[in-house]
């Protein structure tokens, strides 16, 4: 009742409303309609009370209810909105498994356990967000779920650009942007009909940020996302996007196997045409965005020209840089070699621990073939022309022509391994296989400048440290594997 009355009172902003009047629309007494108006009072909002003249709501208020959000709609929908909550698709899950009506919505004003895709953590703010859940109950099956994501996705997408004015892109699958910053993510889960092999029941979670919030977005996520206002929103937003999103929903939701949403999907994408990495566990396929087929999945072109179609997964972009950044990046991790080759780790044998091998690999890993190859020729140009570099803060071009300068020339194959190795996924054998050919250029070199023969070198330079320099290479790859989860 107090939402009802707060309703009034705002469609009659800075006019007086009679307590009779309101007592009379509502079917209340006017002594219950003076306690709800001091309780209204009393939770902040600005109603003046006049003798014989009424109450009057002295500055707009931005209304969320069922009521609210139903006036924007042409069919109503049996809306639920909850102050809060663990999360709005734990409570649809809830009421949907009790045999909730397809098309209830479930709102919740602040999460407390929101999440996204792989149970990733959603921050849910009660004053800056739109947390939502629509239940559905579509005859497909399992394998046609992602459909209804893709039909979210453009549905937001539209609704978003329709009542603010801001234009949108979909990020593959589930996420909207905003000038390459996220603002919307979409979680759907579903639940399974075994007997009939079919869905019983999907929930579409919906989290928009709405507003930023006061002091700003978390560190964690202040260069990854966004909302639809800066400041402070226009009164009554929240209630109108609500609306506007479950009414995109509902009209795109009849052509959900007709699929005539993928077109409208493909155009909003921000993937096509971008080089991307494609995260599949700890592995990864770089390519080119190339399209998104009829069924949703991307469609990625190799470097080797080979297209692959990528079904629902984790998808990060590459980040373009520009070449004054490029060449940074390259002088850092060429000065980071050239310390990494100072360290010696003294051990209780009589093999000490270098690392060369380790920043190489990594370099490798981490770099891709053409950057790892500038990265160690450049090292080595260095190193010749008499920068102390190499092992000992050595330098010259009679350090690679030394009985051991053979190895820091195996950094040229042991790196170029290491990349492809990265994008062909045989990262640890491709891995070896480098640190083996390192060792045989080294062994071929020491053993013709000491004029020994190949085993015998092989035994005095290689053998002691291979086992070493391959655990080295290993390690590396890990690293390379965790620096990627970071920076995606």
């Amino acid at each position: 009742m107090k939402e009802k009355i707060l309703e009034i009172l705002n469609n009659n902003v800075g006019k007086s409303v009679s307590g009779q009047l309101l007592a009379q629309s509502l079917g209340i007494s006017r002594n219950s309609v003076w306690k709800i108006i001091n309780k209204l009072k009393e939770d902040g909002y600005n109603i003046t009370s006049q003798t014989n003249a009424g109450y009057t709501l002295n500055a707009s208020v931005d209304i969320f209810t069922e009521n609210s959000i139903n006036s924007h709609l042409k069919n109503e929908h049996k809306i639920i909105i909850y102050d809060k909550e663990t999360s709005s698709n734990t409570v649809a899950k809830r009421l949907a498994s009790e045999g909730a009506d397809e098309g209830t919505v479930v709102i919740v004003n602040s999460q407390t356990a929101g999440r996204g895709r792989m149970g990733r953590r959603f921050i849910s703010e009660s004053d800056n967000g739109l947390y939502m859940s629509i239940i559905l109950r579509p005859q497909i099956s399992a394998s046609e779920c992602v459909n209804i994501t893709v039909l979210s996705a453009v549905a937001v997408c539209e609704a978003i650009e329709e009542t603010s004015g801001r234009g949108c892109q979909i990020k593959w699958v589930n996420d909207i942007y905003i000038k390459d910053k996220k603002v919307c993510g979409i979680l759907t889960e579903a639940a399974m009909d075994f007997e009939l092999g079919k869905l019983d029941y999907a929930i579409v979670g919906i989290g928009v940020n709405l507003s930023a919030p006061k002091g700003g977005f978390d560190k964690e996520i202040e260069n990854i996302a966004t909302a639809i206002y800066e400041n402070k929103r226009p009164c009554g937003y929240k209630a109108r996007l609500c609306a506007k999103i479950i009414e995109k929903l509902f009209e795109y939701y009849p052509t959900l196997t007709k699929k005539d949403y993928i077109k409208k999907y493909r155009e909003k994408s921000n993937l096509i045409g971008k080089e991307v990495n494609v995260y599949i566990g700890n592995e990864i396929e770089s390519g080119t965005v190339t399209d998104i087929d009829e069924n949703a999945s991307l469609v990625v072109a190799t470097k080797g020209g080979i297209k692959n179609t990528i079904l629902a997964r984790h998808v990060f972009v590459k980040m373009k840089v520009t070449k004054a950044q490029e060449l940074t990046q390259i002088s850092l991790l060429v000065a980071f070699l050239a310390v990494i080759s100072q360290i010696v780790i003294p051990t209780p044998s009589l093999v000490p621990i270098t690392l060369q091998v380790f920043i190489v690999s990594l370099i490798g890993y981490y770099s891709g073939v053409k950057r790892a190859t500038v990265i160690i020729l450049i090292y080595i140009i260095l190193g010749a022309i008499g920068a102390p570099v190499f092992s000992s803060f050595s330098g010259g071009v009679q350090m690679l022509f030394s009985y051991t300068g053979g190895f820091i020339f195996g950094y040229f194959p042991l790196a170029i391994m290491c990349a492809l190795a990265k994008e062909k996924h045989l990262a640890i054998p491709l891995g070896v296989i480098g640190v083996m050919l390192c060792h045989l250029i080294g062994v071929i070199q020491y053993s013709l400048l000491s004029n020994i023969t190949f085993i015998n070198a092989l035994v005095a330079v290689s053998l002691p440290f291979l086992l070493k320099d391959i655990a080295l290479c290993i390690l590396a790859y890990f690293v390379a594997v965790s620096l990627r989860k970071k920076i995606k």
